[in-house]
């Protein structure tokens, strides 16, 4: 039986560090100063930026890795090693080694603007009991259970919003128990995809999503960096996302329960 939780009194912002997290792989290593550059020089700069690696990937670790990337090592970004759960690099070790901080995820192959953190602190700022994100994709399900996506988004919190990470999402401290380390039955739900079970995740612990206002909906590639991607596998011609969001509605029927609740809500508006 999986209940929803209701979420404590928030903390001010002022009493937590920002934290952005990212990962990156062979394939992208190469460009992945590119993208945490722009990290670095954003309006409201992260108290610390934080280069996620696995040691399997990189077997001699700082010797595997290019000039420029280590050339951006400092007070302000750091480089660490962890073990290979994929895309889940970007958030599971952060929120271990940060547990009472702000941590706000990013890709390693966007060239951010500017403001990205700026607005999505403003976002919390205003709704502070969020997952704040610049970007979402809105589940809902048909008449028959089906679930389906669009692009549109409601103008307030919604469970219904499938924040996706590429465009920077912000995690509050203390938002999300420990279920959300459990490596085996992530794996096995969404192997691919963080961003599903870390949406399934947000809804079992009584969250709703905040597309912050003003969100920068638009991304700047870095160049060459699409040839590779899991977002092949999970947005291609095998839809993995889809079937990945259906297995979180199975394992927790309870998602299905609040995503037909709201849906009803926004039909009686």
């Amino acid at each position: 039986m999986h209940e929803v939780k209701f979420p404590p009194p928030p903390k001010p912002p002022a009493e937590h560090k920002i934290i952005a997290s990212l990962t990156s792989w062979t394939k992208r290593i190469g460009t992945a100063h590119l993208a945490i550059q722009t990290i670095l020089n954003q309006t409201r700069r992260p108290d610390l930026t934080v280069l996620y690696l696995a040691d399997e990937e990189f077997p001699r670790r700082e010797k595997n890795l290019p000039r420029e990337l280590l050339a951006l090592r400092s007070e302000r970004f750091e480089i660490r090693w962890t073990k290979n759960i994929r895309p889940y690099k970007k958030l599971i070790p952060a929120l271990k080694d940060f547990p009472d901080d702000i941590i706000i995820t990013f890709d390693d192959d966007i060239f951010y603007r500017a403001e990205v953190v700026e607005r999505l602190l403003i976002g919390y700022l205003a709704e502070p009991n969020c997952i704040q994100c610049h970007r979402a994709t809105t589940v809902s399900l048909t008449d028959s259970g089906d679930v389906k996506f669009s692009a549109l988004s409601y103008d307030k919190p919604a469970y219904c919003h499938k924040f996706t990470g590429v465009g920077g999402v912000l995690y509050p401290p203390h938002y999300l128990d420990d279920k959300i380390f459990d490596e085996k039955t992530f794996m096995r739900l969404a192997p691919t995809n963080d961003d599903v079970w870390f949406w399934a995740q947000t809804l079992l612990n009584g969250r709703r999503v905040n597309v912050v206002p003003n969100n920068i909906d638009a991304l700047n590639y870095i160049p060459d960096t699409q040839n590779v991607g899991l977002f092949h596998e999970n947005d291609g011609d095998k839809k993995l996302t889809l079937s990945y969001v259906e297995n979180v509605l199975n394992a927790y029927p309870v998602l299905r329960d609040i995503l037909r609740y709201e849906q009803r809500l926004a039909e009686g508006d």
